[in-house]
């Protein structure tokens, strides 16, 4: 498992975590909802925490949504 910051780096999304937080956004978005618990998956413990705990705050319903999915599906 690595860091979202580095996964983003990995991927050429950018060069912060929530570049590739966005993009575990956008696969959901796009219906890749395998490809967007494999990009969970990816992340380290801490990531995932920041990711289902920070990044969600104020969010809109989509983003509620996809922290709903990827919940789901790693319980």
């Amino acid at each position: 498992m690595k860091k979202a910051k580095n996964l983003a780096k990995i991927y050429e999304l950018g060069t912060c975590e929530y570049d590739f937080y966005n993009y575990i956004i956008d696969s959901y978005i796009n219906g890749q909802k395998k490809q967007c618990i494999d990009l969970f998956k990816q992340m380290n413990k801490q990531d995932r925490v920041n990711f289902l705990n920070s990044y969600f705050i104020d969010a809109s319903v989509i983003y509620r949504e996809v922290k709903n999915f990827i919940i789901s599906q790693i319980v």
